[in-house]
């Protein structure tokens, strides 16, 4: 089955303000029983950590991204295809934990963490 795809009704830019991307952590330490661990670049190619801010224009907007991330995403646990913020490419994404909300007026700021998949 296809993953589910952004929905164009929603924002398609995260807010300027607050966006961090992180590189996969390609990164593998092993405890030493003396001295430093010893590390190694692993060739995995892990996720992308993203974090970013969507501001949500309307109450239906709101309305829409909660249906989106509860229903479509099953409580925000599948995965869904949008656009790479940066390269502009198709890529797949995935929420790491449930957004959370901030009330802005009659709008909403929703604070997102997700990942890039490879």
């Amino acid at each position: 089955m296809p993953n589910p795809s952004w929905p164009v009704a929603l924002p398609q830019f995260f807010d300027r303000d607050g966006f961090e991307r992180a590189p996969a952590d390609e990164i593998d330490r092993t405890p030493m029983d003396a001295g430093p661990a010893k590390q190694r670049r692993n060739a995995r190619g892990g996720p992308e950590a993203i974090r970013g801010n969507l501001y949500l224009r309307s109450e239906q907007q709101h309305q829409d991204f909660k249906a989106f991330v509860e229903t479509t995403l099953d409580g925000a646990t599948l995965e869904f295809d949008w656009v790479d913020p940066d390269t502009q490419e198709a890529a797949t994404w995935r929420f790491t934990r449930m957004p959370t909300y901030t009330k802005i007026g009659q709008r909403y700021l929703a604070h997102c963490d997700m990942e890039i998949l490879p």
